[in-house]
């Protein structure tokens, strides 16, 4: 399997037409880290936390259900 860093190294290689080495890109390695720390988070069920998950009352949420099952 692929490794994370690989797949988007192609990915952004593909998408600026370009070979991307670590660097060429001025926010790359920034991106890279924040990606894999990401990815981390979600694996390690760090992601969502209550800090961004909104509370709603149930009531509201009745409300909003009904109006997606509109659409």
């Amino acid at each position: 399997m692929r490794k994370f860093d690989e797949f988007l190294q192609d990915s952004l290689s593909i998408f600026f037409n370009t070979d991307v080495a670590a660097g060429s890109i001025p926010v790359y390695d920034e991106r890279i880290k924040a990606l894999k720390e990401f990815k981390k988070d979600i694996l390690n069920d760090n992601f969502p936390s209550k800090k961004e998950t909104p509370d709603i009352e149930p009531d509201e949420l009745e409300i909003f259900m009904t109006h997606l099952d509109k659409k």
